[in-house]
């Protein structure tokens, strides 16, 4: 995805709405970012947002505009059609598009992770011996397997 500075007017729509940011020159947007959809959004560090102009379904069929609403957002990567809605920090992540993140207090990422990648474990081995070493892309059928 490439991603543009926000011109002026997006700008001005972004802090009318609340938001505020560190830098906007750090704030980037695809073509179809849609700035009515961010609203009371603290920005920190660098930035990147995708197209935000469909609707998420929350939970049991409750549907929600996409977009970022009353969170603190930093050096993040979010692309298109996410809900992201009091969050109170988002740090350090690259969403995917159509993820849903509501009513969470910290979200971060310090220094280097693995996120478990590389980490060996015993899956229904009682003797031992023979450890299962994961990866990102693991299914439960290649698990088994």
């Amino acid at each position: 995805m490439t991603y543009r500075p926000l011109n002026e007017t997006e700008t001005a729509q972004l802090q009318q709405n609340g938001c505020r940011a560190e830098s906007w020159e750090n704030i980037q947007v695809s073509e179809a970012f849609n700035p009515s959809r961010v609203q009371n959004v603290d920005f920190y560090g660098t930035v990147k947002i995708g197209a935000l102009n469909e609707t998420c379904t929350i939970h049991d069929g409750i549907k929600k505009p996409s977009g970022l609403y009353n969170s603190h957002i930093q050096d993040c990567i979010l692309h298109d059609n996410i809900y992201i809605c009091d969050v109170n920090y988002l740090s350090n992540y690259e969403i995917q598009s159509g993820v849903v993140i509501d009513h969470v207090s910290v979200i971060m990422v310090c220094g280097e992770s693995s996120f478990g990648n590389g980490t060996r474990i015993e899956v229904l081995n009682e003797g031992g011996g023979r450890e299962l070493l994961i990866f990102d892309r693991m299914s439960a059928q290649f698990a088994y397997m």
